[in-house]
């Protein structure tokens, strides 16, 4: 009956050489979330449950279905920024793309909003390049 965000980690993942949720493989990574969000999305919606949970089913396409995988992708040496636009394309066509209006952005810190706003606006490589600045 209900549906709610808690922003903590009730499990423990194992990061393996072929894990699904973190690789060095950008377009197994896409693929991966592309799919899992999208079984969620489509849930909702086969159940009517969409307009009801609209908050917590548009922050879950952004966050989990563009902004993660997309900061993590940044992080390869050699990422396609294809794969970013492909993960935005499909937030923006399932919800629209106001991630700034879904009540729970504000509870990114600066910094994540900041990212979060970079890959948006297709300044990924912007942001692979600050990475790439030692100390």
């Amino acid at each position: 009956e209900t549906f709610f965000y808690i922003p903590i980690a009730y499990y423990s993942y194992l990061v393996h050489d072929d894990s699904a949720v973190r690789n060095n493989d950008s377009e197994k990574t896409v693929e991966n979330r592309i799919n899992a969000v999208n079984d969620i999305y489509d849930y909702y919606k086969n159940k009517g449950l969409l307009i009801k949970y609209k908050q917590e089913i548009n922050w879950i396409m952004f966050y989990h279905g563009f902004f993660l995988p997309a900061r993590e992708i940044i992080h390869f040496d050699d990422y396609d920024k294809a794969y970013i636009k492909k993960l935005r394309d499909n937030y923006v066509f399932r919800t629209g793309g106001k991630y700034k209006d879904n009540g729970y952005y504000m509870s990114l810190s600066k910094k994540e909003k900041t990212t979060a706003n970079a890959l948006y606006n297709n300044m990924a490589s912007v942001l692979n390049k600050i990475l790439k600045i030692k100390d």
